[in-house]
């Protein structure tokens, strides 16, 4: 199987290029196997789907390093204006997309390219803007069914008597804040879950992007437990990073930049390999561990 599907990354015609990916598309999910139904994996797995993607980026050090370098610059441009930061959210799915397509030619045993991080943009350009508008779509709706729950509820209640009895009980008064917050995430945590695998799914199997979404949380919803386990490593690899970009800024400080944009350009490669390693252990034949 190794080498197969991406056979078509010799240079073609851009013609020939995108028929031969549609051919191998079709060649990579006889060989790979996209399941009918999302498997489901032991809880531990969340540790594997963390470590695993740290060993695909330590397996092709210097080009995952040029690749969040170049990465990096081009969000940094793009973070100048406020036009171009609307097309850096636009963009943010092609990007994923691009390191999981380098994530799976690296485990198919073929070097990728630096050139591969831009493979969402060269074949699934259309489909992953689709996944950003219903995106858009989603968090409008949550929003909007969010804030009326929220005014129906401060509207229901007498603001005086817990601003008098929140002098009294802050303790109590923010935890009832606290909770109801907790309560508004729910949805975009829904959300999270249908778009975790959509871009793996879209760039990999050609699924369209509302069914991508519905198949990534159901796999989701299906793995809670190892996602949890997952979600806590990354919480605490974020802290891990702030805390090593704090040191760095203040040791780069004096130089007039921020020693510290590196660390943070390597977060988006990184949790993007982390969703490539969970879509092979729940929607392929083949594990991440397997031969």
């Amino acid at each position: 199987m190794k080498g197969k599907y991406y056979e078509f990354r010799k240079y073609q015609a851009p013609s020939d290029y995108s028929m031969q990916y549609d051919n191998e598309l079709e060649e990579y999910e006889e060989h790979f196997g996209l399941l009918n139904e999302p498997d489901k994996c032991g809880v531990t797995r969340g540790i594997k789907w963390f470590s695993y993607a740290f060993t695909i980026f330590k397996d092709n050090l210097l080009t995952w390093l040029a690749i969040s370098v170049i990465y990096g610059i081009i969000i940094s441009v793009l973070d100048l204006r406020f036009v171009l930061k609307i097309i850096a959210f636009f963009v943010m799915f092609h990007f994923t997309a691009g390191f999981i397509f380098v994530s799976a030619l690296q485990e198919e045993g073929e070097q990728p390219n630096i050139g591969d991080m831009f493979a969402g943009f060269r074949h699934k350009f259309v489909p992953l803007l689709l996944l950003t508008l219903l995106e858009i779509v989603f968090i409008i709706i949550i929003s909007f069914i969010a804030g009326f729950a929220l005014s129906m509820i401060i509207s229901g209640l007498d603001i005086m008597s817990i601003m008098r009895e929140a002098l009294q009980m802050q303790k109590v008064f923010s935890g009832y804040i606290i909770f109801l917050l907790l309560i508004m995430m729910i949805p975009f945590i829904v959300l999270l879950m249908a778009l975790w695998h959509a871009p793996a799914l879209i760039m990999l199997h050609d699924i369209s992007p509302f069914q991508a979404m519905k198949m990534s949380f159901k796999g989701y919803l299906r793995n809670m437990l190892p996602f949890t386990l997952l979600g806590l490593l990354m919480v605490v690899f974020i802290i891990m990073l702030i805390i090593l970009a704090i040191f760095i800024n203040l040791l780069t400080v004096s130089l007039g930049f921020s020693g510290s944009d590196f660390i943070f350009w390597l977060m988006s490669p990184l949790f993007a390999i982390m969703t490539y390693t969970s879509y092979r252990d729940i929607w392929t034949h083949v594990m991440i561990d397997e031969e």
